[in-house]
């Protein structure tokens, strides 16, 4: 059975296939074209950026990472975000506008952290 998207999902979904008409499949490509091509499409996703109190690149655990801290910090602890990709794609530029916001609306640091991609690292 097939889900019907809700009418503001469908507003999307109508908009990326203008958008990426006529673009290949980053999946469909060798890994480095692919995750080109995949950033090249974040455009879409990274900006505006809400605002943070802090901003730090770091070091976890030997992987690259970034602290992200709101205004509104709470101080309850923070969020470990891990973006999204498929484990094949993207970093934590193109992910840190959705990390911000998350921090906004948790009310809480965000820290995202870079991994290896696959298919060179399985």
């Amino acid at each position: 059975m097939k889900a019907t998207p809700s009418p503001s999902m469908q507003t999307i979904i109508d908009r990326l296939a203008v958008e990426d008409a006529g673009k290949p499949d980053p999946t469909t490509l060798p890994p480095e074209e692919g995750r080109a091509l995949a950033a090249a499409n974040a455009h879409r996703w990274i900006e505006p950026k809400p605002e943070m109190t802090r901003v730090e690149d770091i070091t976890l655990a030997g992987r690259d990472a970034r602290l992200l801290v709101p205004g509104n910090d709470e101080g309850n602890g923070a969020i470990l975000y891990i973006h999204g990709g498929g484990w094949a794609f993207c970093s934590l530029s193109t992910h840190e506008t959705i990390a911000r916001a998350l921090a906004v609306e948790a009310a809480a640091p965000v820290i995202t952290v870079s991994y290896r991609l696959a298919p060179e690292n399985p």
